[in-house]
């Protein structure tokens, strides 16, 4: 601001932006020291800060890192993305991560009716960061098969969780995520539970997951004793799973086959919904949170900061 220039109106925004910000004093009382109303208080501070003359410098180790998440929303054309500083722990770092993750839900607009969703470790804590009363009557559906315990956690019981905090229904889908044979996921898939949850999951406004990485013992998890083996059928190797597919670098499944013996929400039908909420931490999801950035399967992203250094460098 150059000080030839200042006008009656600079000088006062000056001296309520020291009074205020410096000194410490309410509006009141700089109204008082000003000669003006607290209205005009408020509007020079606001002034001050929309023109810069001001600026909020946040760094409390468990702030959002606003910076990356513009980056990463401009990068990969997102709706939204929020990201949290990773922690010196893995498991510190999925705290701070499930929580905001769960005010990232709360604060969804339009507020969503069904949400689908992919059980996993991410979503089970997000779940429990959730506080009472986050939605109004929201319905829960698993999008995918999943075993009844995975890493020691109860799936079904962190999607009530969810649920019942949000005031709402869940609707579980136990049973093996990848079927023996095309046969035998077809018979799967018409046993009457499984189609009304996929059916409903296909219905839902939002979609929440978490990226499972490449490696062997995700891999095992899902595809079963001979994952080894079947993965090197599959040629390139996935760069990591999505809602119980295994994707490539463009988001699309790796093999058609496998892909049609994995007992969950179809791929074409999760770039359908509105909003696609994905939920995760480790630069080894990096490549697979890539992918489903690029291709259509995520519009959201919650994930900590080394996480999105790596993205934004890819």
């Amino acid at each position: 601001m150059n000080q030839e220039k200042m006008t009656d109106r600079d000088r006062n925004m000056l001296r309520a932006v020291e009074l205020y910000y410096r000194d410490g004093l309410t509006q009141a009382a700089i109204a008082e020291r000003l000669g003006c109303t607290r209205w005009t208080v408020g509007r020079l501070l606001k002034d001050a800060s929309d023109s810069g003359v001001v600026t909020v410098i946040v760094s409390h180790p468990h702030a959002r890192r606003h910076d990356l998440e513009v980056n990463l929303v401009t990068r990969f054309n997102l709706r939204a993305a929020r990201v949290s500083p990773t922690q010196e722990t893995v498991s510190d770092t999925l705290t701070l991560l499930a929580k905001l993750a769960a005010d990232f839900l709360a604060d969804l607009r339009p507020v969503p009716g069904v949400i689908a969703v992919s059980p996993g470790r991410t979503v089970a804590a997000t779940a429990h960061a959730a506080q009472d009363n986050w939605a109004h009557g929201v319905n829960i559906v698993q999008a995918n098969a999943a075993p009844l315990f995975h890493d020691g956690t109860l799936v079904g019981q962190a999607l009530a969780v969810l649920a019942k905090r949000g005031r709402g229904a869940v609707r579980v889908l136990p049973g093996p995520l990848v079927a023996g044979s095309v046969q035998e996921a077809q018979t799967q898939l018409a046993d009457s539970r499984v189609k009304t949850a996929i059916a409903a999951a296909r219905a839902a406004d939002t979609a929440v997951f978490s990226p499972g990485a490449s490696d062997s013992r995700s891999w095992t998890l899902t595809v079963g004793p001979d994952a080894e083996e079947r993965l090197e059928d599959l040629g390139p190797r996935p760069v990591g799973s999505i809602m119980g597919h295994w994707i490539d670098e463009k988001g699309n499944a790796v093999s058609e086959d496998l892909d049609r013996r994995t007992i969950a929400l179809p791929l074409c039908d999760l770039r359908g919904i509105r909003s696609k909420v994905l939920i995760g931490h480790g630069v080894t999801r990096a490549p697979a949170i890539k992918a489903a950035c690029t291709g259509g399967l995520a519009d959201c992203l919650v994930i900590d900061s080394d996480t999105a250094e790596v993205l934004l460098a890819s």
